[in-house]
């Protein structure tokens, strides 16, 4: 794997965030907490879940630069 495919992969993760977070914000805050299907985690939990993971990417990314 070479920079320019974590660049390239970055960038569509960036792209593709961005598209879900335009249509998450036209939801109500009843949609955002309500169970989805059979689990029990709500949209907003799923959302937080994204955002820790993508944080722990970032920091084991640059922990192995070093």
């Amino acid at each position: 794997m070479t920079p320019t495919y974590f660049q390239e992969l970055y960038d569509f993760n960036y792209w593709n965030n961005h598209r879900v977070w335009e249509c998450l914000l036209t939801l109500s805050d009843e949609q955002m907490t309500q169970a989805v299907d059979e689990s029990d985690w709500s949209l907003l939990t799923h959302c937080f879940h994204i955002i820790g993971v993508e944080e722990w990417w970032v920091r084991f990314l640059y922990r192995k630069r070093s």
